[in-house]
């Protein structure tokens, strides 16, 4: 499984996630609930949280393409909102990991480590899949509407031919 690209001599360490992905918004997950144990970088909250996502969504893709929910996962855009959480261990509890220092996700780490799987990381995600070439008309902000007609040129009312300058009127 592939790392975030980040520091590639950076501390890991191998982690259980349970991942829920809900795709479309809808309240129930299509993509199954999917328990995997992930190798992560540790060395701080950002790379941590990064290398977590990439490896989550890297599974959800793939999840998508054996269910064949899609054409191709690898020719979609995706909308990522994710939740993530050190979970249970003691009492349901939970802490968010946004929430966490560099230190506290060591100190967090270790303490599952010690107590041998039973605490994992619990990453709800709720992804929009759109195939990129609906994705580039989505960026149209005239997308879906019909165009305005175009108003016919008005015909310019028509003049008396003026005499030329310095011609005397008739009539007057």
């Amino acid at each position: 499984m592939a790392l975030f690209d980040g520091d590639p001599f950076g501390e890991t360490d191998t982690i259980l996630v349970k991942l829920i992905a809900h795709c479309h918004g809808e309240p129930t997950p299509k993509v199954p609930i999917i328990t995997f144990s992930a190798r992560v970088k540790t060395d701080t909250a950002k790379y941590f949280v990064l290398s977590l996502d990439h490896i989550c969504m890297d599974r959800v893709r793939r999840t998508i393409l054996n269910m064949g929910h899609f054409v191709s996962p690898e020719n979609s855009e995706y909308q990522y909102i994710s939740r993530r959480f050190v979970w249970h261990g003691i009492e349901n509890g939970s802490v968010s990991i946004a929430a966490l220092s560099d230190k506290d996700i060591r100190d967090q780490l270790r303490m599952m480590d010690k107590r041998g799987w039973r605490d994992y990381i619990e990453v709800e995600v709720m992804i929009t899949m759109i195939p990129r070439e609906l994705a580039h008309r989505q960026d149209d902000p005239h997308r879906g509407q019909k165009p305005e007609p175009k108003p016919e040129p008005k015909p310019e009312p028509q003049r008396e031919p003026q005499p030329p300058a310095g011609t005397p009127r008739k009539g007057g």
